[in-house]
């Protein structure tokens, strides 16, 4: 996981960890293309 503006700009894909409830963490994935839309998986 990184906050890095420039390593964030050359991923085709953001992993990270959320915590919606207490002691449930949840794999998130954001696949990014070309067209600046954003899917979130």
């Amino acid at each position: 996981m990184t906050h890095r503006k420039g390593t964030m700009e050359e991923a085709d894909v953001l992993y990270g960890v959320t915590m919606e409830e207490g002691g449930v963490s949840k794999l998130v994935s954001v696949k990014l293309d070309d067209e600046e839309t954003v899917e979130i998986a």
